[in-house]
């Protein structure tokens, strides 16, 4: 679906628990449903997963960006209603108001899971036992 102004139907939800995703600005987002995500998609994501498999703030914002970009079929945004699709354009994301930019990526969190749920749990950041440490200090600390 690359037509931005066709609204899509609500999610089925036994596919995702989140395709539609209404966003704080009443605009919406429209993301592929967990039957359509293929190998491509995880290979590119996890290409922006970092080497050293600590998530600092901006790699975890690196990782949401490039998840969206393959995940967003189509959306409407009041305040940009021109925006091409992050597919299209990634630096379209860096137009989204920050609440909106929050309710996506939290959105696309059960997809985070999906694509790899070992690597991808945030309540692992902050467990002392876990093999990288806490985030925002050493494992030393």
């Amino acid at each position: 679906m690359s037509d931005t102004a066709t609204e899509p139907k609500p999610a089925d939800k036994d596919k995702t628990p989140v395709e539609r995703v209404e966003l704080p600005s009443g605009g919406w987002v429209q993301l592929r449903p967990y039957a359509d995500l293929r190998a491509k998609h995880r290979r590119r994501v996890m290409a922006k997963f970092p080497e050293n498999g600590r998530f600092t703030p901006d790699a975890v914002l690196r990782f949401q960006r490039e998840l969206a970009v393959v995940t967003v079929l189509a959306w409407h945004l009041p305040y940009e209603p021109s925006a091409p699709l992050p597919a299209d354009q990634p630096d379209v994301l860096d137009e989204l108001q920050v609440r909106d930019e929050k309710e996506l990526y939290r959105a696309l969190q059960p997809i985070m899971d999906l694509l790899d749920p070992d690597s991808i749990d945030p309540a692992e950041h902050a467990n002392p036992d876990s093999p990288t440490g806490p985030s925002g200090g050493s494992a030393n600390a």
